[in-house]
């Protein structure tokens, strides 16, 4: 029969196993623990190597790339070349700032009150003269065909182009100036 020390000694017994195999445990979690320290040490000591080995490399392909471009700067043709577009780039922006101000003159000049003058400029029919909202005269009188042609000009810029040469064709526009 099974007696109550029976019992508690079974108990002691796999409480002892347990703690045993506890024991076990944290000793493997503690070697565990050693290896993986060691694995990241060694991680990081290759990741710092790496990065040096790829700095050098890096420093390397910038010390060749310098110095072609060196070379490259210093070749009169290349210096030629680079003056014609830099000229060419200058001219460019020059042209597109004076088309911007022109384009901006022929907006201020259409919200303008417009009249009829005796004489154009060109002397061949009336001509425009514009006037402010304190009726001052602004940039003195326009030939017909002149304003004709800045307007069809904004017409362009502002993609209407077609619309404009059929509402107002310049035929049409200049009778009106008829002396």
């Amino acid at each position: 029969m099974i007696t109550q020390e029976t019992i508690r000694d079974m108990y002691l017994t796999e409480i002892g196993d347990i703690r045993e195999q506890m024991g076990k445990m944290s000793q493997q979690i503690v070697r565990t623990q050693r290896s993986v320290k060691l694995d990241e040490h060694d991680f990081q000591l290759a990741n710092m190597q790496y990065q040096r080995d790829g700095t050098r490399q890096l420093m390397s392909l910038t010390a060749s790339v310098e110095a072609l471009l060196n070379e490259r700067y210093t070749d009169p043709a290349y210096q030629l070349q680079l003056q014609s577009e830099d000229l060419h780039a200058r001219k460019s922006r020059e042209r597109q700032r004076e088309i911007d101000k022109s384009l901006r003159q022929i907006r201020f000049l259409s919200k303008l009150r417009q009249e009829k003058t005796l004489v154009c400029p060109c002397g061949e029919h009336k001509g425009i003269t514009f006037f402010d909202a304190q009726n001052n005269p602004v940039n003195g009188k326009l030939c017909p065909k002149v304003w004709w042609i800045k307007l069809s000009r904004l017409a362009l810029e502002e993609g209407r182009l077609n619309s404009f040469l059929t509402s107002t064709p310049l035929d049409k526009y200049m009778s009106a100036f008829r002396k």
